[in-house]
């Protein structure tokens, strides 16, 4: 799915955070071109084993097609364990940013009441997302949805778009070289709508194709049997 593909390595919101911890900021770009060479070479490699061993009949999640035995309880434990890390480094940002809505006062405090409502906001987004997460049975091809919705335009046309504009305001376009240039009119005018629109296609294809060919339900629970 070219959706879920963008959105696997769409990671834009955690990048100023990440930014700012560093001793060197500007170095930045080389860290986020290793550690995007790295993750493309970690997917690629999984991906490539998985169809070399088990051909077009892989499962869209991997693990519904290791052996039923404890190797793919642990590979389950991990998956579990990246879910949690992940959800608690993207939720940094948005719990921030509702804690500065609501309460601005607290928000760099260190008193009680500042831990209780950030406690209370990371909660209700913790249930919020474990609600329609369990609500939707096809979430990987809602996601790709929201993906195609979302990451497209975060990775391939505001990064883009801002660029052009702030160049035009400040002076500095007719001094962006050609190829420069070219690259952003691909992005904006190319990849962007192309991935947009064949993500969301692809995604809701998979909707219709889910409710018509399966009996899933909200909230159906996976056996242990499968773990």
């Amino acid at each position: 799915n070219m959706a879920n593909i963008i959105f696997a390595f769409q990671g834009q919101s955690e990048f100023y955070e990440m930014a700012a911890e560093m001793k060197k900021p500007k170095r930045f770009p080389l860290s986020l071109g290793v550690s995007q060479s790295v993750m493309l070479t970690m997917y690629l490699f999984t991906a490539l084993l998985c169809y070399t061993y088990g051909g077009q009949g892989v499962s869209e999640f991997i693990l519904y097609s290791l052996p039923q035995n404890g190797l793919r309880t642990v590979c389950s434990l991990l998956v579990g364990i990246h879910i949690i890390v992940a959800y608690m480094i993207t939720n940094q940002p948005l719990s921030y940013k509702a804690h500065e809505f609501l309460s601005k006062s607290t928000l760099h405090a260190s008193s009680i009441k500042a831990s209780l409502i950030h406690l209370c906001i990371t909660v209700v987004f913790l249930g919020v997302g474990y609600v329609i997460a369990n609500l939707i049975p096809f979430f990987a091809d809602m996601q790709g949805v929201i993906a195609a919705f979302a990451a497209s335009p975060i990775v391939f046309f505001f990064p883009a778009y801002f660029y052009w504009q702030a160049s035009k305001r400040a002076g500095d376009w007719g001094k962006v070289a050609w190829y420069e240039k070219s690259w952003l009119f691909v992005m904006i005018f190319a990849i962007f709508p192309f991935c947009f629109f064949v993500g969301l296609v692809s995604s809701i294809k998979g909707i219709a194709s889910g409710w018509s060919g399966e009996s899933m339900v909200p909230f159906a629970c996976i056996q242990a049997s499968q773990l």
